[in-house]
């Protein structure tokens, strides 16, 4: 497969769609939502990443890639707005009020309300690729928290409609891996796929509790974040159509619905 071959479903022609789906018949969803990952880093990290992986893994391997899903996440839990230590930080941060993540400002629904809705979301948006030929579908979420609630999605789908669903987190199965939030490794997939998107000058040198480094977890990402992604992205890749191949050749399980 050519490198620079188009694979993004909504930037191709039917004919150019039918080929390649022909080829292999798989699509992948990348996911993640929209928050704080640092000064130097852009707020759809968590997308951004997940759609550069499919994008390199469906050039290599085969497949096309939906848009990323930004929308219908959880977003009373598991984000850094939100969540404390560092939510009143965060959002002095983007000059916010500290109390503007405050619980219920999702307009009243509950966590659970939330997840439910994510999850029906989700449901929708497996129903629209299924609809259009697709044999088996990759959810990559770039952010790990979503990926419990898409596990579910995958297995009750798969078992409803005969169509092949895996859902995995960015970098799982990669050994030596580890996501952190905004740090070296998030950090260092950004500088390997989307460099102008990085801006490492906002950090400052030194100390690493600096309230420039507010709301970073992992590896310092002023360390090796290039040489990280540059390491990581290509073992990434190749798991994920490592996985991909392994989907489409997978029988529909007739096992329980344990999230795994």
């Amino acid at each position: 497969m050519s490198s620079d071959q188009e694979v993004r479903y909504e930037l191709m022609r039917p004919t150019e769609v039918i080929h390649r789906r022909k080829m292999f018949p798989l699509a992948y969803l990348p996911m993640g939502p929209i928050e704080w990952h640092g000064y130097h880093n852009p707020l759809g990290l968590d997308g951004i990443k997940a759609h550069e992986l499919c994008l390199r893994a469906a050039r290599q391997g085969g497949g096309l890639v939906y848009p990323v899903v930004w929308y219908g996440e959880h977003r009373e839990s598991h984000l850094a707005e939100a969540n404390p230590p560092n939510s009143r930080s965060v959002a002095e941060a983007m000059q916010l009020p500290p109390d503007r993540f405050q619980p219920g400002y999702m307009g009243g629904d509950t966590v659970v309300d939330q997840a439910l809705f994510f999850q029906s979301l989700l449901f929708h948006v497996c129903y629209q690729i299924a609809s259009v030929g697709f044999e088996a579908i990759y959810l990559v979420a770039g952010h790990g928290p979503l990926i419990p609630y898409a596990t579910l999605v995958a297995q009750v789908f798969e078992r409803r409609t005969g169509v092949k669903v895996e859902a995995e987190h960015t970098g799982r199965g990669v050994e030596g891996y580890v996501e952190g939030h905004g740090g070296r490794f998030e950090t260092g997939v950004i500088m390997a796929t989307r460099p102008e998107l990085v801006d490492l000058s906002q950090l400052p040198e030194g100390e690493r509790d600096h309230p420039r480094l507010v709301g970073i977890a992992g590896e310092d990402p002023r360390v090796g974040s290039k040489e990280i992604g540059e390491t990581f992205v290509p073992r990434c890749v190749e798991h994920m159509i490592e996985k991909a191949r392994k989907l489409l050749e997978r029988p529909v399980s007739d096992g329980d619905l344990r999230i795994v």
